[in-house]
């Protein structure tokens, strides 16, 4: 079945997974309008909360009586992840939120609470594919073209690279032992098989990943669509793939 038939007959209708949500400031309010980054990560240090990963920009933490974790960030690019967040928190593939506060002070000092995930295991091919799928969103321009029209061309390009794979196989194995040769060529037809299965069985997946990535070609001059494996996590409760970070 041709993606565009799929996506007409079972989605083209189904708007609402899209409804926005509104974000509110914590209760206890995290931060306070006078803190600096530095202040606000001491006091979370101090009231319990574990740093459990960190990268240019943010730092994240655990706290052993909480469901929740908190990422500590100064990133304009973040905050622009933020507002695409809050209206798509429907979507089951986009990361849940509990609660913003931002530091009014013009430079980019948030923090936010987020549900907690875990890391996702790549040798699945769903995994997998979704990786590749947002690799090829962050490789090329959107511009109007709609999602079936996207969807279409990375099948395409997975066909193309595929079937290039496995002529460059068979020229370079001609006397590989008949057995792993064509254990070899089957590998390279079932992912041929499964691409366009893994995009009607994971739609949502697919269009959270296209809007993200429309949304900052339209939206932002310098904020980027940037997808790779420290992006993707996965649900706990129900095993879905979850959107966390990917912009720079």
């Amino acid at each position: 079945m041709k993606f565009k038939d799929f996506y007409i007959n079972r989605y083209l209708k189904e708007s609402d997974e899209y409804n926005t949500a509104n974000f509110s400031s914590s209760s206890s309010k995290d931060i306070n309008d006078n803190e600096d980054f530095d202040m606000v990560y001491d006091r979370l240090k101090a009231n319990g909360w574990k740093e459990i990963g960190s990268g240019s920009f943010a730092k994240v933490f655990e706290h052993p009586e909480k469901d929740y974790v908190m990422k500590l960030f100064t990133d304009q690019c973040y905050l622009a992840f933020l507002r695409f967040l809050e209206r798509h928190q429907n979507n089951p593939h986009i990361v849940k939120v509990k609660s913003i506060d931002i530091i009014p002070k013009g430079d980019n000092v948030g923090l936010v609470a987020i549900e907690k995930l875990k890391k996702v295991n790549f040798s699945i091919w769903r995994n997998n594919l979704a990786l590749s799928f947002g690799g090829y969103l962050s490789s090329t321009t959107i511009g109007n073209r709609s999602l079936e029209t996207v969807v279409d061309g990375f099948i395409n390009k997975v066909k193309k690279d595929e079937n290039a794979m496995k002529q460059y196989y068979v020229v370079k194995n001609q006397d590989t032992p008949k057995k792993d040769f064509i254990q070899k060529i089957s590998q390279h037809d079932r992912l041929l098989r499964r691409v366009e299965f893994f995009i009607e069985d994971n739609l949502p997946l697919a269009r959270a990943l296209y809007e993200l990535s429309k949304y900052l070609e339209m939206n932002s001059n310098f904020c980027r669509f940037d997808l790779h494996s420290g992006n993707f996590m996965i649900r706990p409760s129900t095993g879905e793939i979850v959107i966390t970070d990917p912009v720079s």
